[in-house]
């Protein structure tokens, strides 16, 4: 769409189970936006409810399918288990990826039905030293 149009993000049809989140990855997104609009249509007899939409990203940054889920929710799954880190106490590092689908190589989680998690390494990353209390 043009400045000030409107473009379609995603169309089609919604199996998400009651009490899932759907998660709707823009990988590759092509403009910045300061509106969303959210119509949704059922063929049943049937409230339908959206409680919430959340916005994740910032300008300029491309987030990959298998990217770490910062906030835990891989597939619209939420697992609790956030970035990268020893999730399964076994010493090793792993995440939860944003978008299972997508990723390709990613394994399916067991514990959590329509997640997918992958080994990630978390940066070496040295702290300053805190001033000296006031």
């Amino acid at each position: 769409a043009g400045r000030g149009g409107w473009a379609v993000a995603w169309e089609g049809g919604d199996d998400t189970a009651c009490g899932f989140d759907k998660v709707i990855s823009l990988l590759a997104p092509t403009a910045l936006t300061s509106r969303i609009r959210l119509t949704s249509r059922t063929d049943s007899a049937a409230w339908e409810y959206v409680d919430a939409v959340r916005v994740v990203g910032c300008a300029g940054e491309a987030l990959d399918a298998c990217d770490c889920a910062a906030d835990g929710v891989s597939g619209g799954v939420r697992t609790g288990q956030p970035g990268c880190a020893d999730h399964f106490d076994d010493g090793e590092q792993r995440c939860y990826v944003i978008d299972p689908s997508s990723c390709g190589s990613d394994v399916s989680s067991t514990a959590f039905r329509g997640a997918g998690w992958v080994n990630c390494a978390t940066p070496n990353v040295t702290m300053p030293p805190l001033p000296p209390p006031p």
